[in-house]
């Protein structure tokens, strides 16, 4: 009797090892099995971006246009390590590069102008319309803590993050395009073309971004699982520190994690 207990706790132990974060990771029932607790590997993902802002950008001494929103894409590509504290609890880190880019884009100036035939006499006038564009690139360094918690007993999971960057590089560009009439040119022939210089407010040299996610660990593997996810952020402080510049984030990721430390 006594031996029959023995083996039913030694089988209630191993199923409770075999199942560790819902994987059935034995490799035969014949052999002992230590289930994994640390895992680390790659995550990279893709995102598109709207940005919500108010910014006064100058040309030379004047005042150029007012930016008030646009949208662009961002993704990262970095390590994460996660850590199981239960079967259904793991808090993770990740380690990233972040690159975002947006556009913006506002009504510009309307100027009258005469309009020439092929023998260089005036036929008539008209008035030509310009859009202004401004191309913004934001490059971050991020560290972004966060946890995660199994769904109704099953694979499925949601979680939250916070995403700490460091911004390491930025850029922006400013371009005029003529809106109409379509047969307006420049004196080079184009529609577009690159304004000089122009002033921008200050960028804050950090981001904070909580993040909501949900998403599904598939194991592919003895050991080794893939957890794609979607995920938002919400944007807390203004990427400008002189004016207002929000930007959401709809994400889509994925990593592949590796055990690397055994229970």
């Amino acid at each position: 009797m006594k031996k029959l207990f023995y083996i039913l706790i030694i089988l209630l132990i191993s199923q409770s090892a075999v199942r560790a974060q819902g994987f059935n990771w034995q490799y035969s029932s014949r052999l002992p099995f230590n289930y994994p607790y640390v895992f680390a590997g790659l995550t990279g993902n893709t995102a598109y971006s709207l940005h919500y802002a108010a910014l006064n950008l100058s040309e030379g001494s004047g005042n150029c246009c007012q930016f008030s929103s646009g949208n662009g894409h961002a993704y990262s590509i970095g390590l994460k390590a996660e850590y199981w504290q239960t079967g259904v609890l793991a808090i993770n880190l990740q380690l990233s590069y972040n690159s975002n880019s947006g556009i913006f884009t506002a009504d510009g100036e309307s100027m009258p102008f005469t309009v020439f035939d092929n023998q260089g006499k005036i036929v008539g006038h008209d008035t030509v319309s310009f859009e202004n564009e401004m191309s913004v690139a934001l490059n971050y360094i991020t560290i972004t803590p966060g946890a995660k918690r199994r769904l109704f007993g099953t694979h499925l999971f949601a979680g939250v993050a916070v995403e700490l960057g460091y911004l390491i590089t930025h850029s922006a560009e400013q371009k005029e395009r003529v809106v109409s009439p379509s047969f307006y040119k420049y004196n080079d022939g184009s529609q577009v073309r690159t304004l000089g210089s122009h002033n921008i407010a200050d960028i804050s040299g950090f981001k904070f971004t909580p993040k909501v996610m949900l998403g599904y660990d598939l194991p592919v593997g003895i050991g080794i699982y893939i957890s794609p996810l979607v995920s938002v952020g919400f944007p807390l402080h203004s990427i400008s520190t002189d004016g207002s510049w929000k930007m959401w984030n709809f994400t889509f990721g994925i990593s592949i994690l590796r055990a690397v430390s055994y229970q």
